[in-house]
């Protein structure tokens, strides 16, 4: 499986460096980067939901 990175610095290094990655080859860095944020929300509203349900994830 090949994977395809993006790394993103904050200007004055203001937050930390962070490294992205993608298996699709054909992406750009800022697709990449794109993708992450539109999942992250995704994944605190699925967290905040389930927080309010009192159901657990099997990730804890």
């Amino acid at each position: 499986m090949f994977f395809h990175s993006s790394s993103l610095a904050t200007p004055a290094e203001k937050y930390e460096t962070r490294a992205y990655f993608s298996t699709d080859q054909l992406q750009n860095p800022v697709e990449i980067v794109s993708d992450f944020v539109k999942r992250w929300n995704m994944e605190v509203t699925f967290e905040v939901g389930r927080a309010h349900l009192g159901v657990e994830t099997q990730r804890q």
